[in-house]
């Protein structure tokens, strides 16, 4: 069914280049597929845009009568000059025709090809009424997942005997890298099928400049010159690295170095906890350790997390999780402390006390905690990181943290201010917290590491 006949299809159209268009092998991978969501991509010139056009283009021909998407994060990375809008018209020109004001392709077939954006979270109702039988997202970790989510809602069948799928092209980076990551990467085996779960399945297809013949002839050039730009960019346009991209806030992290095996932490170690409270958005405690002998080296030996729990739910949890170690202490969020706007209703941290967990009020200083952070990471060849996370034991800090972004107004902050830009940084800010504690004058440590706080 879908997109075996490509090349021959296509070259009875006769597109304004010179040469008609070829599938590339992982372009061709990528069009054969048959998962309801499926991701291209990792590097750059694997040619993400062209497959994600053709597929549209191969799917309206299929299915008559049949609606597809193509969307970007903005109307200007849509209609910039050799961005999507150009290429559909070179495809696209002698087969449909092409409406300025909707900016749609209508076929002869009476199947369509919307080219739309998705720039803030009112956009996404410009289709709350519509229906798509393909949806395709070029550069996906510009979006935010909440928007992704929405647009799946609206992917269903309109023809018969259409199957409604998504697809995506992306490079790593941006403010949705660690929901893509999440939910196409981590854990995944690249080219072989994997569970969504809901009764959906998903694809991840790697694609690198190697892989696009036609690109490395007509600019051989262009492999130097991904090799010459900075680190980050570098792993992450040229090589697909995903763990490593521009924009990255903690570029220190690498999970050989950080991660360690898990070993039973004494007793007779220094022992406390951060907590970041969240309802609606995750909450996170994170307990940290310190042997009396080796005051360089921080261990975060186990992490409690999640969504919708009530604050005293939370407290619960973390007394149970705490199986009767001594905890020296225990700070949280500030903001745990304020007084709600409810009459007679207490704090959050008075609901945490009454329920076995004494909180006593974290440094929120952002910047001067980010640094703090950043030198617990820091490592060289001959000395390893002062921060070690056992293995397995703190799966959120370990996703998360490497996925933090730099706040595009504020370049020593990390973003947080900015809702576009907003990230999964619970478990990053109990880090902040914890070691904020642990780096404060020996004196002043002494005097909140010494008495117990959780029962």
């Amino acid at each position: 069914m879908l997109a075996t006949h490509i090349p021959h299809w296509y070259q009875h159209h006769q597109p304004k280049q010179q040469d008609t268009w070829q599938a590339q092998p992982r372009q061709r991978d990528f069009l054969l597929r048959l998962e309801d969501e499926v991701l291209l991509g990792g590097a750059a010139g694997g040619g993400k845009s062209d497959a994600l056009i053709i597929w549209l283009i191969t799917r309206s021909t299929d299915y008559p009568g049949s609606r597809g998407l193509y969307l970007r994060r903005t109307y200007a990375d849509l209609s910039r000059a050799g961005a999507a809008l150009d290429r559909s018209r070179e495809l696209l020109y002698s087969i449909a025709k092409y409406d300025e004001q909707d900016h749609r392709w209508s076929f002869p077939n009476r199947s369509t090809i919307d080219f739309g954006y998705l720039d803030t979270e009112s956009d996404k109702y410009r289709h709350q009424s519509a229906q798509y039988d393909s949806i395709a997202f070029d550069e996906l970790t510009q979006f935010v997942e909440a928007w992704y989510m929405y647009m799946l809602s609206r992917n269903r069948a309109t023809v018969d005997g259409i199957c409604p799928l998504i697809r995506a092209g992306t490079n790593p980076g941006g403010l949705g890298h660690d929901w893509v990551k999440r939910r196409f990467i981590d854990g995944k085996q690249p080219n072989t099928a994997f569970d969504l779960g809901e009764g959906r399945t998903g694809c991840f297809i790697p694609a690198r400049l190697q892989d696009n013949f036609i690109l490395m002839q007509r600019d051989p050039g262009y492999w130097h010159r991904l090799l010459a730009l900075p680190e980050d960019e570098r792993e992450a346009l040229a090589y697909g690295n995903w763990n490593l991209f521009q924009g990255q806030y903690f570029k220190e992290w690498r999970e050989a170095k950080h991660v360690i095996a898990a070993f039973d932490i004494p007793a007779t170690w220094t022992h406390w906890i951060a907590v970041d409270y969240g309802f609606a958005e995750p909450y996170c405690c994170l307990w940290f350790a310190r042997n009396p002998d080796d005051k360089h080296h921080v261990y975060v030996y186990r992490e409690s997390y999640g969504v919708g729990l009530r604050d005293e739910e939370q407290a619960r949890q973390i007394v149970s999780a705490t199986h009767g170690e001594r905890i020296a202490t225990a700070v949280g969020d500030p903001a745990m402390f304020n007084k709600r706007k409810e009459q007679d209703k207490p704090s959050i941290a008075a609901v945490y006390y009454r329920n076995g967990v004494k909180l006593l009020p974290a440094v929120n200083e952002r910047v001067a905690g980010w640094q703090c952070v950043r030198r617990a990471l820091a490592y060289t060849e001959q000395a390893k990181p002062r921060l070690q996370v056992l293995e397995g034991k703190a799966p959120n800090l370990c996703r998360t943290l490497p996925a933090m972004l730099h706040d595009p107004l504020d370049s020593e902050d990390m973003a947080d201010k900015i809702k576009s830009t907003k990230t999964e940084d619970h478990a990053v800010d109990a880090l902040r917290y914890g070691l904020m504690l642990e780096s404060m004058p020996e004196k002043q440590q002494r005097k909140l590491l010494s008495f117990q706080v959780v029962n």
